[in-house]
C-alpha cells in the first residue's frame, strides 16, 4: 500500500464516519477536524497527471427528468455533467457514488438503490486520464437538489431527456446514450 492512500484514507469525521476529503471540518456535520498540513498536501495531489483518476457518475431520474449540473472550476467547465466525483482510498464505487449524492447535492440513498450502467475510460480531459463507472438512480425522496459546492458547480436542474441543456459533458453523453439503449432494448 502506498503510504500516502493509508495517510489519505485514515481521517474520518469521529461524529458521522464520513472521510474528511479537505480544509478542518467536516462536510455533512460541520464537526471541527483538525488535519496535519503533511495530509492536507498529499490530498492536494492524490490524483496526479502520472495516474488515472477512479470516478462515478450518477444517473439521477425523478419523475423522469435528470439531474444535472454546470461544471466549474476543474475538467469539463462550463458542460452540463451527472453527480460524482473521484473514489477514495478504500472506498467502493457504490460508497462512493452515495457519498458524492450527499456531498454535491444533499441527496440521501442507499448503495441498494444504485444500478450499475457502464465501465468507461476517458482521455479527452488530458492530462486527466479518468477511469469512470456510471450508475443510474430513480430518486423517490422527498429533498431537493441543494448546491453544495459552489466552487464546483454553477447550480443543479431537472431536465427532460428530449431537452437537455448544452454542451454536455462527454462522460455523462455517453451515460444517457447507455441509458436510452437500454430503455430502448427494454420496450422490443
Amino acid at each position: 500500500m502506498n503510504r500516502s492512500n493509508e495517510i489519505i484514507g485514515s481521517y474520518m469525521c469521529p461524529k458521522c464516519g464520513c472521510a474528511v476529503q479537505s480544509g478542518h471540518s467536516c462536510k455533512y456535520c460541520n464537526m471541527e477536524i483538525k488535519l496535519p498540513e503533511a495530509v492536507l498536501e498529499l490530498q492536494k495531489t492524490h490524483h496526479s497527471e502520472k495516474h488515472p483518476g477512479v470516478g462515478v457518475g450518477v444517473l439521477v431520474f425523478k419523475e423522469g427528468k435528470l439531474l444535472l449540473g454546470k461544471r466549474k472550476g476543474s475538467h469539463g467547465e462550463g458542460e452540463y455533467s451527472v453527480p460524482g466525483g473521484w473514489v477514495e482510498y478504500g472506498e467502493t464505487l457504490k460508497a462512493t457514488a452515495v457519498r458524492e449524492l450527499k456531498e454535491e447535492v444533499d441527496l440521501y440513498v442507499t448503495e441498494e438503490e444504485l444500478h450499475f450502467l457502464k465501465f468507461e475510460e476517458s482521455f479527452e480531459y488530458m492530462p486527466k486520464h479518468i477511469i469512470n463507472f456510471g450508475f443510474k438512480l430513480v430518486y423517490t425522496g422527498r429533498r431537493q437538489p441543494k448546491l453544495l459546492e459552489p466552487e464546483k458547480c454553477e447550480g443543479w436542474g431537472w431536465y427532460d431527456l428530449d431537452s437537455l441543456p448544452e454542451p454536455i459533458g462527454t462522460l455523462t453523453q455517453n451515460l444517457i446514450t447507455t441509458h436510452n439503449r437500454r430503455e430502448y432494448l427494454a420496450e422490443r
